[in-house]
């Protein structure tokens, strides 16, 4: 069995066994094991176009013309995480619609008579409202990324040609990139 299918098999099992997270700690090993999942994932793609990135880490160095195949090659080893979360993500409407919820409840909290009570539910509005506002955050964080490399590649000049050589070279070099 390769590499990716067994990834794949460990994968399935994960969710599998979602439901029998029934605490914190249950979640907490779940997210644990997406996230070392998600790095066997990167490795294994790079191992698989690894042999690749050399000749044009080289062609980078020079003004040798990029085809639209290294371009995209470039594209998955820089920001192919970005890409690919931006293009599966669909929760984002949900998440501008709860925190819309959120600052609704919390204007009607805040128009009620002061208490301990309101500060209390002042309080967990707020914590849910920063946890909905950082998925916010994340995903156009990775979009902007997506961007930048786009307006980056419209025309590679030879600052851009050695910042992706850089980049490709140290991720190519590093074991944890």
């Amino acid at each position: 069995m390769d590499a990716l299918a067994l990834l794949s098999n460990q994968i399935a099992q994960m969710f599998l066994s979602v439901d029998q997270a029934t605490d914190a700690a249950g979640y907490e090993r779940l997210a644990g094991t997406c996230e070392r999942v998600r790095g066997a994932l990167r490795e294994y793609v790079q191992a698989q176009t690894r042999s690749s990135v050399a000749p044009l880490i080289a062609k980078l160095k020079t003004d040798a013309p990029i085809s639209a195949d290294e371009l995209r090659l470039i594209r998955l080893w820089i920001i192919g995480d970005a890409d690919a979360y931006v293009a599966v993500e669909r929760s984002v409407p949900d998440w501008i619609a709860e925190l819309k919820r959120i600052a609704t409840e919390v204007v009607r909290v805040c128009a009620a008579a002061p208490g301990v009570d309101s500060a209390e539910e002042l309080r967990a509005l707020l914590y849910d409202a920063g946890r909905v506002a950082r998925d916010v955050a994340n995903y156009l964080d990775q979009k902007e990324r997506a961007t930048r490399f786009q307006q980056a590649t419209q025309q590679l000049d030879r600052d851009n040609r050695s910042l992706f050589a850089r980049l490709l070279a140290e991720k190519l070099d590093s074991p944890d990139l």
